[in-house]
């Protein structure tokens, strides 16, 4: 047997195949009836699409093993929509969800991400390497699990590291009149607030060049609390610092750096769209 990790056996569902379509589904969550069906009849209506994405509906586990419908979803309900990621999205979140995709494979280059990736980021990384636009589907016929436990992290170095690589990534890819206007988009979703949003993009800035604009956007109260922050955590910043600078860290940047996604950001900083 062989053990490939979460990244490596998402990978199996698209490595080269004569399969039509691929999808894969975690093992937390899972499907209505219908998903398959309708996921395929929207792909056959649009030729021109590789990819489709659906909704999930929210469920959370309770302590005692028993599960809650939040009724909540992913997304608001609505009409399907084509959607090309924007660049602000792609600095450190994504539109992908790895149990609600459907792809066409028949005749397409595979999407693979490196083996090693943590599964929190997967979606992240396979959706710089996907033909945009792609499609959502709003309606939810996948249910996503909110486990008591889980190997998806929220927080801490592994997440910190790689929202640095997502949004550095993006910021590289730029010339300089493009990355300040990206640097204000960013600090002022944030509406001013300091928010542990406005942690991870300051703590970008520190470690990637390219990214220095976006503490020049900063207010004085943001920075001030940054500081403070940085100096209560600062062993975990050192570790944060060590891993960058790992071999690791910077393979999976330039995977980041060389995806059809990057490559296309030179051309505008609206090159792939705006938020939904």
């Amino acid at each position: 047997m062989i053990k490939r990790g979460p990244a490596g056996s998402f990978n199996l569902a698209f490595s080269a195949s004569n399969c039509e379509f691929s999808t894969l589904l975690e093992d937390d969550n899972w499907w209505e009836p219908s998903f398959l069906q309708t996921m395929i009849a929207r792909l056959d209506a649009s030729p021109d699409v590789d990819l489709v994405v659906g909704n999930e509906r929210i469920w959370e586990e309770t302590p005692s093993g028993d599960w809650i419908n939040t009724h909540r979803t992913i997304w608001s309900e609505g009409p399907d929509q084509l959607f090309s990621t924007p660049v602000d999205l792609a600095c450190g979140s994504a539109k992908l969800c790895n149990s609600s995709m459907v792809v066409r494979r028949l005749g397409r280059v595979p999407f693979l991400t490196p083996d090693d990736l943590p599964v929190d980021v997967t979606e992240h990384f396979r959706e710089r390497y996907v033909n945009h636009p792609f499609l959502l589907v709003h309606e939810p016929l996948v249910n996503y699990a909110v486990t008591q436990h889980t190997n998806r992290q929220k927080g801490g170095i592994v997440w910190g590291s790689y929202q640095a690589l997502l949004t550095a990534s993006c910021f590289r890819s730029l010339p300089p009149d493009a990355r300040a206007q990206l640097a204000r988009r960013l600090v002022s979703s944030e509406a001013g607030c300091f928010t542990p949003e406005i942690t991870s993009l300051a703590t970008t800035s520190l470690f990637f060049p390219e990214a220095r604009a976006i503490w020049s956007c900063l207010n004085w109260r943001q920075r001030a609390r940054v500081l403070l922050t940085w100096i209560r955590r600062f062993p975990s910043l050192l570790c944060l610092n060590k891993f960058i600078h790992s071999s690791t860290a910077r393979r999976h940047f330039d995977f980041l750096f060389n995806s059809p996604f990057n490559r296309s950001l030179h051309q505008s900083l609206n090159t792939l769209g705006r938020s939904l």
